[in-house]
């Protein structure tokens, strides 16, 4: 079977939530990054869709990170799913899932880019991974039109700042009612799909494995915050155990 090609916004936490499935499951696949607006040139022709992440398969693409997760899932055995085989939890994890991509993804999104777009070196770094020598040489010589693009369409300010962190710590404060009695994961013992979800969208406001040394002073303290959170303790270290875990 050749290859999946996995399209992609390299620092994308949606686009990590389906990297992390197709590595847990062993699939193989090419990752395909790329600077954002510029991916609608990769996606529009393939899907006439914008969004990422974009996984071509032999019998068609999906272009959805809950579809990408489900896709995988099926060629696990039960023990591994993320989705249960219980109709009843997996309906639950499911639904827990869509919560979350809704409310904490997009959230930590917006809050993180009412910061980013206002640090160019930074901006070039973070957007540059994953990207081959064209796209990196455009960003390069584009970011400062991006950034402006960027800061438009996700309407930013200090106000949008505080009100997107605002929001998410009421967002991650319910989580951490759920994980208060102990439990490993948030559907008990189990890893499943909210916990691969809800690691993978914090992404943005953790930078899982950054030092804090070197960043713009802005950005380290509101990482420095989410890291110190409950939940952020909890998805450093389930991150840590699962992230390079494969399924089975």
């Amino acid at each position: 079977m050749p290859k999946l090609r996995l399209v992609t916004i390299g620092p994308s936490h949606y686009c990590e939530k389906a990297r992390w499935a197709l590595d847990r499951a062993g699939i193989g696949y090419v990752e395909e990054a790329h600077v954002p607006m510029v991916h609608w040139l990769f996606t529009l022709p393939r899907t006439r869709t914008r969004t990422v992440p974009l996984l071509l398969t032999p019998h068609g693409a999906l272009t959805d990170s809950t579809d990408i997760l489900r896709f995988v899932d099926r060629g696990l055995a039960e023990p591994a799913r993320l989705y249960p085989g219980d109709d009843a939890l997996a309906s639950e994890v499911a639904a827990l899932e869509d919560e979350l991509d809704e409310l904490v993804g997009t959230t930590a999104r917006r809050l993180v880019y009412c910061h980013l777009v206002h640090e160019p070196a930074l901006f070039v770094e973070v957007m540059s991974q994953g990207l081959g020598r064209a796209e990196r040489a455009l960003l390069r010589g584009a970011h400062p039109i991006m950034r402006r693009a960027l800061a438009r369409a996700f309407n930013v300010s200090p106000r949008a700042a505080a009100r997107m962190r605002g929001r998410l710590d009421e967002l991650l404060a319910k989580q951490a009612a759920r994980l208060a009695d102990g439990r490993q994961y948030l559907f008990g013992e189990r890893f499943t799909a909210a916990d691969l979800t809800l690691v993978s969208l914090l992404q943005p406001v953790m930078l899982y494995g950054r030092e804090l040394e070197g960043l713009p002073a802005s950005i380290a303290e509101l990482v420095s915050h989410f890291r110190a959170t409950e939940v952020g303790a909890w998805a450093r270290r389930v991150r840590d155990e699962q992230r390079t875990r494969r399924a089975g």
